[in-house]
């Protein structure tokens, strides 16, 4: 599991759920970033009110990260959930969004799925 966020890079989520790291995948071009939020699954927390939050992480954080390794990405999948899962095997009671980013001149744009 990846550090917290250190003080520098602390992200201040506009939903005001408390956001941590939990991996990095590297698929280059393709770079996964998975933060675990435990409080997602509360309810009335809908993908509306982290949708802001999403974008500010591949900004603020996914991309300062993923530089900071060596990498160079075309695109970012910022992965938020309520608990730890191991990638891509599914885990039924366990909230999770997805939101994939194309990265131009060190810039989230935000692709449809």
């Amino acid at each position: 599991m990846a550090a917290p966020l250190t003080a520098a890079q602390q992200i201040l989520p506009t939903s005001g759920l408390e956001i941590e790291l939990h991996d990095i995948i590297a698929q280059p071009p393709v770079w996964r970033v998975r933060y675990i939020a435990p409080n997602l699954s509360q309810d009335g927390v809908l993908y509306a009110d982290v949708a802001g939050d999403m974008e500010l992480l591949c900004t603020q954080d996914a991309l300062v990260r993923i530089a900071g390794e060596g990498g160079a990405p075309s695109q970012i999948v910022i992965t938020l959930m309520s608990a730890p899962v191991v990638f891509g095997e599914m885990t039924p009671g366990v909230t999770q969004f997805f939101e994939s980013y194309s990265v131009e001149s060190d810039l989230c744009i935000w692709e449809a799925f």
